[in-house]
Parts: C-alpha cells; sequence; structure tokens
C-alpha cells in the first residue's frame, strides 16, 4: 500500500486510508454532433463551458452542499444542492447538475434550480467515486476510483454500465475531455494522466506527468494544454502535447494548499479549489502572478465546475 497525503476532514479520509490513496468521462464512442441548436451552443462538441455561464460552482464536501459563487466572486455563495460529502460537480446540456455522492457511492442529478431533491441517482455498483463529465449525448461518466476503472451510463441513469474503460486506469480521479473529444483520466494509482481516443477502451494514446506528478486530482484541458492539480506537492503542473515530457509550466498554489478541483471559464480564466485552504482561486492568463480572486465561505471544497450563472 503506497503510503499518501491524508486530508484533513473530508469525504475521503476513512477510504484514501483504506485505498492507499488521496482522492478526487468523457465520451464512449457515439459520434459527436457538428452543430448546436440550443442556447447551449458550444464551441466544439467536447468543450464544455458556452460563453454564457460564469457560475462557480463547488463541491462543498465537509459543508455537505453543492455552493455558487457568482462574478466578481467576492461575496458569499449560495447553497444549493444539499449532498452529504459531495466530491465532484458537473453539467449536461440541459444545465442539469450532477454532483458524487462520495459515501453514498452514486451521483446524483438535480434540476434547475438546485435547490430540491435529486431528480435521478445512479444504480451501477461503484467503490468510491470521485470525478465525473457527461458528453454531448448526456452520457454520465464516472471515475470509479475504488474499482480501478471509469464507467459510462446513458440517461435515465438507472441501469447498469453501457462501457467499461480500464486500459491504463489505477485509481482514477479527474476526468476531462480536450474539443476534439479525447478523454484524460488522472490516475493516482500511477502517478500519471492518461489520454484516450474515441472509444476509450483501447490502449492510452498518450501517458504524461510521470516522474513529476504526487497525488494527481482534477485536470482541465485549454488550448491543448492539460493542467493538473497536484495534490500533494501544492502546485498545478501544465504539460503541453504530446505531454510525455516535463511541466511546461508550473502554478504554485502553496505546500500546504492541497489543490484538488480545476475549471476554465470561456475566457481563459483558471480556477483552482485548495482543498486544505478551503479557497477557490482564480488566475487570469498566462497564470503566471497571483490570484485575482479568492473565493472563501467554504469548508474543504472537493471538485469544481463553470455553469449557469
Amino acid at each position: 500500500m503506497r503510503v499518501v497525503l491524508a486530508l484533513a476532514a473530508g469525504a475521503c479520509v476513512a477510504a484514501c486510508s483504506a485505498q492507499g490513496a488521496v482522492p478526487s468521462g468523457p465520451l464512449a464512442g457515439a459520434a459527436a454532433p457538428t452543430t448546436w441548436t440550443t442556447p447551449l451552443q458550444r464551441a466544439a462538441a467536447c468543450d464544455p463551458t458556452p460563453k454564457t455561464w460564469t457560475g462557480m460552482y463547488v463541491a462543498n464536501d465537509a459543508g455537505g452542499d453543492v455552493v455558487r459563487f457568482t462574478p466578481p466572486y467576492t461575496g458569499r455563495p449560495q447553497s444549493l444542492a444539499s449532498v452529504a460529502n459531495p466530491v465532484a460537480v458537473a453539467f449536461d446540456t440541459k444545465k442539469n447538475l450532477f454532483v458524487t455522492a462520495f459515501y453514498a457511492q452514486s451521483v446524483l442529478e438535480f434540476a434547475p434550480p438546485y435547490t430540491g431533491s435529486p431528480i435521478a441517482a445512479t444504480t451501477v455498483t461503484l467503490s468510491n467515486p470521485y470525478g465525473i463529465a457527461l458528453d454531448d449525448h448526456n452520457n454520465l461518466f464516472i471515475a470509479d476510483f475504488g474499482n480501478s476503472r471509469v464507467v459510462e451510463v446513458a440517461p435515465p441513469y438507472t441501469g447498469s454500465a453501457k462501457a467499461i474503460i480500464t486500459n491504463g486506469i489505477s485509481a482514477p480521479n479527474g476526468l476531462a475531455f480536450d474539443p476534439e473529444c479525447h478523454l484524460f483520466v488522472t490516475n493516482q494509482g500511477t502517478n500519471n494522466f492518461t489520454e484516450y481516443a474515441p472509444p476509450y477502451t483501447k490502449a492510452p494514446i498518450a501517458t504524461g506527468g510521470k516522474g513529476y506528478l504526487a497525488n494527481p486530482t482534477g485536470l482541465a484541458i485549454w488550448k491543448k494544454n492539460a493542467y493538473v492539480d497536484d495534490f500533494k506537492s501544492g502546485r498545478v503542473l501544465v504539460f503541453a502535447p504530446p505531454y510525455k515530457g516535463k511541466p511546461v509550466l508550473t502554478i504554485a498554489t502553496g505546500a500546504s494548499t492541497a489543490p484538488y478541483g480545476i475549471a476554465f471559464n470561456a475566457a481563459g480564466d483558471l480556477f483552482v479549489g485548495l482543498y486544505s485552504a478551503s479557497e477557490v482561486v482564480e488566475y487570469a492568463p498566462p497564470y503566471t502572478g497571483n490570484p485575482i480572486t479568492t473565493m472563501m465561505y467554504l469548508a474543504l471544497p472537493a471538485g469544481i465546475a463553470v455553469g449557469p450563472k
């Protein structure tokens, strides 16, 4: 069992001690449409952030809820969905909010305004789920950490797994797409991240971060570069294609901050959730200076996502 960094008081503590790692998808083969006709029209089929979305949604792990900040992100957030130990958030094309409920071993779906009971919950067997993402057909992908796999579940999310991804996966945490619909996964078991081309069930087409990462959690893709939260070292490491070399940029968030969630808005601003610092910070391009905004009033923030204001 690997020796790992323990989290202070959130969902990961007991489970990670048992699994030997610190915690935290993606398309599954269907052809993506080339155009959109809804108000959520996207720049590319796998671009997760419509330009009109400026809300910052945070899985407030120790707070037991999902909260939303709105620009300029300096006030108190609004408490939305009540979820015990939420660790990841994501949106589908209908503006529905999905939340990983860690101890419930499930992913919950909430309709706007996200303050009521969930309208759906996954029933597929999971073991310590973390990162989630949805494709343009609203298929849900889940980093099934304890089973070292990524599973795909189709709407209405109450059936068995539609697809299972295991090649190159080891204790997965974060999931992200690039605009070409390639799937990226952080692997805490091997301290790297892997890239998959559709239909994602074959061997990874690239592996990055080996030798540079220590407990990678969230990741996001921006202009082909992979931005990876390095939980243990308190940094975000940036890798350029083909991802095999050393980082092209290091963003130091602080040795004791434990970066966990990560997201971009449509303007290219970078948001990083700092688990141990109980903050979310915002960086402007080129991400080499100090944060331009700090969001507080949080309790162990885990996954984050840009969503409807």
